[in-house]
């Protein structure tokens, strides 16, 4: 409870009150968890999207090469 109050000291109170009704809406609360999971799932495929594409490579030239 601790933890609340100073949450609401920083003037947190909308992010308590959202967290009340999170935890007491179970609907509400599994939708939550599989967005946190699809995001948990995606986040990491679009990093290897990224990674396998290609990236523009400096071109050398001669004098740069020796």
């Amino acid at each position: 409870m601790a933890r609340g109050v100073a949450v609401q000291a920083e003037g947190g109170r909308a992010l308590t009150d959202q967290l009340l009704e999170l935890v007491h809406d179970p609907a509400r609360l599994a939708h939550m968890r599989g967005r946190a999971e699809a995001f948990r799932i995606a986040r990491p495929a679009e990093r290897a999207w990224e990674a396998l594409q290609p990236r523009p490579q400096p071109e050398l030239s001669m004098s740069k090469a020796r």
